[in-house]
C-alpha cells in the first residue's frame, strides 16, 4: 500500500463517498495526512454511492495479498446502505451488519493489524429536502430518500458489528446527536461541512489514543512556530512522544556544513508497518 521508496506506515480509508471526498479542502482525509505528516501516508479509498455490498465486490481490487499493509484502514459505510428500501442502493439492515463484520474477516485475514468502525452520520432531513430541489428543480419528488431514524439504526447496527469482532467504532450518529448545533457539520444534510469534517479527524484520532497509542502522535508545540500548524493548530511533524518514526531528520537538526551524515544509516525497518499487536 505504501510506496516502495518510503518506509512510512499507511493508514487507508475505505468508505463511500463521506471518505471519496475526504481529501477535498477542508477535509477529514487531509487532517489527518497532516496529523501523520512525515510519519505515514494517509490514502484515500473512497468510492461514491458505495453500499456494503459493493464494497465487498471492491475488496480484491483494493486488497491483494502480498500487498504491503496499511497498519490502520478505517471502515466508513452505512450511509448508502440506510437509503429507503425503494433505492437501488438501499441494504436490509442485517445483511449490512454481516457485511460489515465480513470485510473486517477478510482484512483481518490478508493481516490487517488495526481497524477503526465510522458509523452513518446523522441526516438532515431538512437540508436533504432543500438539496433535493435545488438539484432537480421541479421534478423534485420532496420525498425523503434518506432520513435520520434510519440512519440510526443503521449506526447502531454498524456499532454491534463492532462490538462482535471487539474493534473500536466512532459512533457518528452518537456523537452528533450529542452536538446541539449538528445540523451546522452537515453541507447538504448527509455529506459534511469543513467544520464536520474536522469533528471526524478529531473523533478518529480520540478513538486512536484509547486503542491503538502506539499509533499517536503527540504534538510539540515548541516546533510550531517553525514548521506550521496542524491538527487542532499544532505541529505533528515530530511528535514528544511516538512509536512512529520520522521519516528523514529535521531540517533545524541537519549541519549545513557536514550534511551528509544525516542522510546515512537510515534504511531501519518501520516496526509498526503492517505489524499484528502483540
Amino acid at each position: 500500500m505504501a510506496s516502495c521508496a518510503s518506509r512510512r506506515g499507511a493508514v487507508l480509508l475505505f468508505g463511500d463517498s463521506i471518505t471519496e471526498q475526504s481529501f477535498r479542502e477542508g477535509g477529514w482525509g487531509s487532517a489527518l495526512a497532516n496529523y501523520f505528516m512525515r510519519r505515514a501516508d494517509v490514502l484515500c479509498r473512497g468510492y461514491g454511492g458505495y453500499n456494503t455490498r459493493w464494497a465487498l465486490e471492491a475488496m480484491p481490487h483494493i486488497f491483494r495479498a502480498g500487498d504491503e499493509l496499511p497498519m490502520l484502514v478505517t471502515v466508513f459505510f452505512g450511509a448508502n446502505d440506510a437509503v429507503d428500501a425503494r433505492e437501488p442502493m438501499h441494504v436490509p439492515l442485517e445483511e449490512y451488519q454481516e457485511n460489515l463484520i465480513e470485510i473486517a474477516q477478510r482484512l483481518q485475514r490478508l493481516g490487517v493489524p488495526r481497524m477503526i468502525f465510522i458509523t452513518p452520520g446523522r441526516v438532515g432531513e431538512e437540508q436533504r429536502l432543500r438539496f433535493q430541489k435545488r438539484r432537480y428543480g421541479n421534478k423534485a419528488t420532496g420525498v425523503l430518500e434518506r432520513t435520520d431514524n434510519n440512519a440510526r439504526e443503521y449506526a447502531n447496527a454498524c456499532a454491534r458489528a463492532a462490538l462482535e469482532l471487539n474493534l473500536p467504532v466512532v459512533n457518528l450518529w452518537a456523537e452528533m446527536h450529542q452536538n446541539p448545533a449538528w445540523k451546522e457539520l452537515l453541507s447538504d444534510g448527509v455529506h459534511f461541512t469543513p467544520q464536520g469534517n474536522q469533528c471526524i479527524a478529531n473523533s478518529v484520532v480520540r478513538v486512536m489514543e484509547r486503542h491503538y497509542p502506539e499509533l499517536v502522535v503527540t504534538p510539540d508545540l515548541s516546533l510550531t512556530a517553525q514548521l506550521g500548524e496542524g491538527l487542532g493548530g499544532k505541529s505533528f511533524t515530530r511528535g514528544s512522544v511516538s512509536e512512529l518514526p520520522i521519516e528523514l531528520p529535521l531540517m533545524m537538526e541537519i549541519d549545513p556544513a557536514n550534511y551528509k551524515p544525516h542522510f546515512q544509516n537510515l534504511l531501519s525497518v518501520h516496526k509498526i508497518i503492517g505489524s499484528p499487536l502483540d
